[in-house]
């Protein structure tokens, strides 16, 4: 009679697989993970502790299921849709991600900067970050993929599943990083947090929606998140290979914070001074008309700061409000508040300065048509002036 097969019992297993009671393959994230679309989670907390997913139990909070979740990651997952991933392995995927890396280093680094010094961080200095980081190497992947897909027409499906698959083993392994950020890995955390802000806003292009305030909003959530997490890292950033991201235009943003006394004195700014009699003029409580009063000083330092920049401008000048604002403004914003979506209109002015980019092409002019729809019609002399600004003519009845 022969022998039974004889059979190693293993505890290694992620937490999800450990529920849901199947065979791990104890990779990170599992198979069963990525194909499920889970958070593929180890550590002492279900039992076994895992090298690459090193965490303590008081850096997590139960979620939903009772498993573990990483509340400074919300504001990114949110942001990020990787519903519609595919999982892909075999033989040819190498030979996927060679087509995809070359496509960043050839083609996609070109679309993310103007300046020469910009462009050799994203080509070149990120590029390395990646070889030793997994989880930006899959970030830059994603993106590369997603470029791809707004090239190739026969093969949008593809690409697009391609670049679902890779965001989401790259936020499963961003967990982990930022659930235990420092010097060792802050450098990486902001090259990855910069190209998920990049695919946040190219996803309306790959699933064919429109931009909607809604989608702003995750995005500003995201922006601000992980904003406040690299903030103490600011120093190293600055000294890495990466700072020319952070060029010398963002030292005289830090001068006018400091500065206790920004007036706009450029006449194409002047609107913005007049949304302070709008804010007057209407029943608020002190707390709302302190936040609504707050958020426009932050929009006014933040056209300063684009009128003063040199030449030519880079996309990240047009993310520095969300990471100004405050939590109970974007409050204000979800309930789709008048006032907020009237300053929210001034805002595309700003960002309709990086229309010509692939990934924020036509942003301004879709968010501008939402807030014209929902806004009274009291209130739509209030955002003629950006729609005039980015090209939209509404005729008021």
């Amino acid at each position: 009679m022969p022998s039974r097969r004889s059979h190693t019992k293993s505890r290694n297993g992620c937490g999800e697989c450990k529920r849901r009671r199947v065979k791990c393959n104890e990779q990170y994230p599992c198979h069963n993970c990525l194909k499920n679309n889970s958070d593929c989670i180890y550590g002492a907390y279900f039992g076994q502790s895992k090298a690459q997913a090193a965490f303590t139990h008081n850096s997590l909070s139960p979620g939903p299921k009772g498993l573990p979740t990483f509340p400074r990651m919300d504001s990114v997952s949110t942001a990020v849709d990787s519903s519609s991933f595919t999982f892909f392995s075999g033989a040819n995927s190498w030979l996927q991600d060679l087509e995809l890396m070359h496509h960043f280093s050839t083609v996609v680094y070109k679309t993310l900067a103007s300046r020469k010094a910009v462009h050799d961080v994203w080509g070149i200095a990120l590029p390395r970050e990646a070889y030793s980081c997994e989880c930006l190497m899959h970030g830059l992947l994603a993106l590369s993929a997603s470029h791809l897909a707004t090239l190739s027409s026969q093969r949008v499906a593809h690409y697009t599943n391609l670049s679902a698959s890779h965001l989401h083993r790259s936020l499963c392994l961003f967990r982990v990083v930022l659930a235990d950020i420092s010097v060792v890995n802050c450098i990486p955390a902001f090259a990855l947090s910069s190209l998920l802000v990049i695919q946040v806003c190219a996803q309306p292009i790959l699933d064919k929606s429109r931009p909607t305030v809604e989608k702003l909003i995750k995005l500003f959530n995201m922006c601000r998140g992980v904003g406040t997490i690299l903030a103490p890292y600011g120093a190293n950033i600055q000294q890495s290979s990466l700072s020319s991201l952070l060029h010398d235009d963002y030292n005289f943003f830090n001068k006018l914070q400091r500065s206790k006394d920004i007036h706009p004195t450029n006449s194409q700014v002047s609107p913005l001074a007049r949304l302070r009699d709008l804010i007057k003029g209407q029943t608020l409580n002190h707390w709302e008309e302190s936040v609504y009063f707050d958020a426009l000083s932050q929009l006014e330092i933040s056209f300063d700061f684009i009128q003063a920049a040199k030449n030519p401008l880079e996309w990240g000048m047009a993310f520095v409000w969300p990471v100004l604002l405050k939590k109970e403004f974007l409050n204000l914003l979800g309930q789709l508040r008048p006032l907020s979506l009237v300053m929210l209109s001034h805002y595309c002015v700003l960002l309709y300065h990086f229309d010509h980019l692939w990934f924020l092409n036509g942003w301004a002019k879709a968010l501008l048509t939402e807030i014209g729809d929902t806004l009274t019609l009291e209130l739509q002399m209030w955002i003629d002036w950006p729609r005039e600004v980015c090209g939209l003519r509404h005729p008021r009845v």
